[in-house]
């Protein structure tokens, strides 16, 4: 069983605002808090060995909260955990396609969005991943969505690129 990390209101807000002045170390530890990681995968996430202590002062500071510990039924990998075979190939979404695809919610998009660029991006990624998670509608979620297509395309390469687009349901133009 292992204990699964979300921001409270005061680390959303933090995120936001950069109000009380996080270390760059503890706010990319923040960031990367989702709701949905464990310890372990921000331990790999974040290649250090201080992480508990990194998460013990968040949680002291009021930014995040551990929920009651949940059973671990399968460690997703990181080939398979935003796969979907449908989108592997980008390149052949077709408007009929991309009108049958599997509907992500407006709140699982964005998610996606922001850990997707965090993961690949790391802390370079870190802006745009602040815009996408403050995006309020599609229009302004998509436009972000796009822009960080753009930086993963420039900053990794082309099929990570293609591969963001289709986990998180962004139709090419």
């Amino acid at each position: 069983m292992q204990t699964i990390f979300h921001k409270t209101q005061a680390g959303s807000e933090e995120i936001a605002s950069r109000a009380r002045g996080l270390s760059a170390r503890l706010r990319r530890c923040l960031i990367l808090i989702d709701g949905k990681r464990t310890l372990g995968e921000l331990k790999t996430v974040l290649s250090s060995d201080n992480v508990e202590e990194m998460l013990a002062e968040l949680i002291s500071e009021g930014y995040i909260e551990g929920n009651a510990p949940i059973p671990v039924l399968e460690a997703p990998s990181a080939e398979t955990e935003f796969s979907d075979p449908e989108f592997d190939s980008p390149s052949s979404i077709t408007p009929a396609l991309a009108a049958e695809r599997r509907r992500l919610s407006f709140e699982e998009r964005r998610h996606r969005g922001v850990r997707i660029v965090q993961d690949l991006l790391g802390p370079m990624g870190e802006d745009i991943a602040v815009k996408i998670e403050r995006c309020q509608d599609e229009a302004s979620l998509n436009v972000q969505l796009e822009k960080a297509y753009g930086y993963i395309r420039e900053l990794r390469n082309k099929a990570a690129a293609d591969k963001f687009r289709g986990d998180v349901r962004l139709v090419p133009y």
